[in-house]
């Protein structure tokens, strides 16, 4: 699995530098990439490969919501609920469709080790089990960190966490800035669990959103979440 952790310079992936194999095959997605969208610099196809982290599936997802190319519709004439489309990108079509890359990954923190740390090392990593929502998840420890920093808290290295209060308002954060004509609908139950039978909210004040976020901090640091 794949750790994002901080050093001296931000943020980074602990993925090693592309080999010579990996690039020939970062040309043959791009190559996919063009033959499927119609798309014809490779350049460009590259750049998209880039932003979904050398995901070829979602590459070409970033492409069609981008209105790229045509979106398929849902299959067998599915009715997807409303709130999917605010979750999941338009060339997904079913439930079952949902990437894996983003179906298993959950916000769970975990301690990372580096040269010189203490003992356990610090609570900052954030597992990514595959490829895929990499600049998600940056941003979500990212902002974490900062919350860290700015609370001052006093602990030794090795007793540094992430704790559920910062991870909530973190993602409060997030959400408030993103709201749509001043409201956020937030999902409260991870969609692998329920088919369309899932709870939304809509929110209209940050306070309320900060503790509706809260209460489903379970849900989000699942698998899915």
């Amino acid at each position: 699995p794949h750790i994002h952790t901080s050093d001296p310079t931000g943020i980074r992936s602990s993925q090693q530098p592309a080999t010579s194999n990996q690039l020939v095959t970062m040309d043959d997605q791009a190559a996919t990439f063009c033959s499927i969208t119609g798309l014809e610099d490779p350049s460009q196809a590259a750049m998209y490969l880039e932003m979904a982290g050398g995901n070829l599936e979602m590459a070409m997802s970033i492409f069609f919501d981008g209105g790229g190319g045509a979106v398929p519709a849902a299959a067998g004439g599915t009715e997807l609920p409303d709130w999917f489309r605010a979750v999941w990108p338009r060339s997904v079509t079913t439930f079952e469709g949902i990437p894996e890359s983003w179906s298993l990954q959950a916000l769970e923190f975990t301690n990372v080790s580096y040269p010189g740390a203490a003992s356990g090392g610090i609570g900052v990593g954030l597992n990514q089990p595959q490829n895929g929502p990499c600049g998600v998840i940056a941003a979500i420890q990212a902002g974490c960190i900062a919350e860290l920093c700015r609370s001052g808290t006093a602990a030794p290295p090795d007793k540094v966490q992430i704790t559920d209060d910062i991870l909530a308002s973190v993602l409060t954060a997030m959400l408030w800035q993103a709201r749509a004509d001043g409201t956020v609908k937030l999902v409260t139950k991870a969609a692998s669990e329920a088919n369309g039978g899932v709870d939304v909210a809509t929110f209209t004040d940050k306070d309320a959103l900060h503790k509706g976020v809260s209460e489903a901090i379970g849900t989000f640091k699942a698998p899915g979440g």
